[in-house]
């Protein structure tokens, strides 16, 4: 996933943590989250106009590249950094992990290329990361990968000829999509940027309780609040 057929879209989270890490209980999170989600061992093969992926038992290992942490906002810097830096493609994995590190505090931050994940599944991969940094005995249970649209979705709703003459549109517009997608769009101008808003655990409360009354998800919410603010240069406020 290209936003103009060069340009590469990576997904970031970063959690801080208080307390040290082992670096052999990282390296066996990794490990096992690894074995666990076939996506993370896969590597991309570009055939003419088929682009698709492959998988291996045998994965090059999720990297960690470890920064010297100096201060709190050490991790901003990073971010730019890593927003900018492309996976390779062809070997694998696509996703990574930055370790800014100092005696008592460190952030990890964990970037996966978009072709693998999105903000949700980066959120679940992290907190599978840090259980088993917490607990090294858990087990996670591996998968197969999906092998097409199809495997998406009960025999029950294939076997249903609506459904399934449905499912193979859909695939037919994503095939359609993915092919074209680099002739539509290009890249924005200028560098990336980072806007970090924070709210406290009253606010958080406040806005999850208004969301679940309106029949609505924060992240939406959110979202709405950034375009009214970027149009009218008003503040959003949760009204409790």
């Amino acid at each position: 996933m290209y936003v103009d057929g060069h340009t590469p879209v990576n997904c970031i989270i970063t959690a801080r943590i208080h307390g040290d890490i082992a670096v052999d209980d990282l390296q066996l999170a990794l490990k096992k989250v690894q074995s666990k989600h076939p996506l993370l061992r896969a590597n991309v093969v570009e055939e003419g106009s088929q682009v698709y992926f492959s998988f291996t038992e045998n994965p090059l290992k999720i990297p960690v590249r470890v920064v010297q942490r100096n201060s709190d906002e050490d991790w901003r810097n990073v971010t730019a950094t890593e927003w900018k830096a492309p996976f390779n493609m062809n070997e694998g994995p696509l996703v990574r992990m930055v370790w800014i590190k100092s005696e008592g505090v460190s952030e990890l931050m964990l970037i996966g290329h978009h072709c693998v994940c999105d903000g949700t599944s980066l959120i679940t991969i992290f907190r599978e990361i840090l259980q088993v940094v917490d607990q090294p005995d858990v087990q996670l249970t591996p998968y197969p990968p999906f092998q097409s649209l199809q495997d998406l979705f009960p025999q029950e709703v294939l076997s249903d000829l609506k459904m399934a003459l449905l499912v193979k549109v859909k695939a037919a517009l994503l095939r359609l999509f993915a092919l074209t997608v680099k002739a539509v769009y290009a890249s924005p101008p200028g560098e990336h940027y980072l806007i970090y808003w924070q709210a406290g655990s009253k606010e958080s409360a406040a806005l999850v309780q208004r969301c679940k009354a309106e029949g609505t998800t924060p992240y939406a919410a959110m979202c709405v609040c950034f375009f009214i603010g970027i149009s009218s240069s008003k503040q959003c406020q949760v009204q409790e």
